[in-house]
């Protein structure tokens, strides 16, 4: 059996990427000392290798990727919450404060005057963010949802949505002409007019956090409980769980659900439980991106990071100690994943 060690080529890099130039390898962030590297493998007769996806361990017990992720300067504290893209030089992550995009080479911020939740969308000419208005300061009243749209990738005009009441806190574009919001309302969809009320078949008082669609007659959304929707109403599905966070996929026929105690559950034509290992048993998955059926990333909590090759979930070391919150790749070797406090990592192969 080989004995196994995680290592990182060097120990650390200077990225200097602010004012004049990006001298970095694409993280795009502020003046800062980040930790970079590769991971190793050290063999019974002391060879050094780099693992590769295509030939896992026999015991499992390491993942078995041909990249490495490494921290990026965020230049924020705040919780960046969402992060999606249509290519490796159009990625777009949202916090509180507003939305910030990535061309291939930096992160450009641009401010919002209320509190942003979400950013997604359905093309690179296609894209949503989603927020809440500030109440004044003893007021009593409460936030409204907030709709802004681009259909060119650089200005966005705000949208009606005199039908929807909220809040609202993820966004999800299937097409220009069909759009999911949730939150702790019901369910709404953009019709490619307007934003109508989508609740049907939502239990009482059930809370939704997250939604992902294939189609516009297929969709899963999570929350207390988990529900598809049909095209005509919402079905709860019969899961284990009442704490679900995450939700992804690749077709109708292959879809992820993720979320508190180490909850795993895949959608193959039937729900089965995923099992991730008895390590992840308290930590809170939050997010899940699928570049193939053997290919699936999930984060969560502690700036956990595990990774499924299709026969097995293993731990891939993250640089990270914040919960993540938000993962996204344009390809299997170009993924971004953001969380609290500003962390934003990037996975790349060498």
């Amino acid at each position: 059996m080989r004995k196994i060690a995680y290592g990182f080529v060097s120990a650390l890099a200077l990225v200097a990427c602010g004012g004049g130039g990006n001298t970095d390898d694409g993280g795009g962030g502020m003046d800062s000392v980040v930790p970079m590297g590769d991971v190793f493998v050290i063999e019974e007769d002391g060879a050094v290798t780099r693992p590769d996806i295509q030939t896992p361990p026999a015991d499992g017990s390491v993942s078995v990727v041909r990249g490495a992720w490494r921290v990026v300067p965020s230049g924020t504290v705040e919780d960046i919450r969402t992060v999606w893209g249509t290519a490796a030089n159009n990625v777009w992550a949202a916090n509180a404060r507003g939305r910030a995009h990535y061309n291939g080479t930096r992160w450009s911020p641009t401010p919002a005057d209320y509190i942003v939740f979400a950013v997604h969308g359905s093309a690179q000419n296609d894209v949503w963010q989603l927020g809440m208005t500030i109440p004044p300061n003893g007021s009593g009243e409460t936030g409204r949802p907030v709709f802004e749209r681009s259909t060119n990738g650089t200005s966005f005009t705000q949208v009606t949505n005199s039908m929807l009441v909220g809040p609202f806190n993820q966004l999800f574009a299937v097409s220009p002409m069909f759009v999911w919001t949730v939150g702790t309302g019901l369910p709404a969809r953009w019709d490619g007019a307007r934003w109508v009320p989508a609740g049907m078949g939502v239990p009482p008082m059930a809370f939704v956090s997250g939604v992902w669609a294939s189609a516009p007659n297929d969709a899963v959304a999570v929350g207390t409980t988990v529900l598809r929707w049909n095209g005509t109403t919402w079905m709860p599905q019969t899961l284990e769980g009442d704490a679900f966070i995450g939700v992804g996929g690749l077709n109708a026929n292959d879809v992820w659900v993720v979320g508190a105690t180490g909850v795993i559950w895949h959608w193959t034509g039937t729900w089965n439980y995923s099992e991730a290992g008895m390590a992840f048993d308290l930590i809170r998955f939050t997010a899940v991106w699928a570049a193939a059926s053997n290919d699936v990333w999930v984060v969560g909590e502690r700036g956990t990071i595990i990774h499924y090759n299709g026969m097995a979930w293993t731990q891939v070391p993250s640089m990270a100690t914040q919960t993540l919150l938000g993962i996204w790749g344009s390809s299997p070797n170009d993924i971004w994943a953001v969380g609290e406090m500003g962390t934003l990592l990037h996975y790349t192969v060498p």
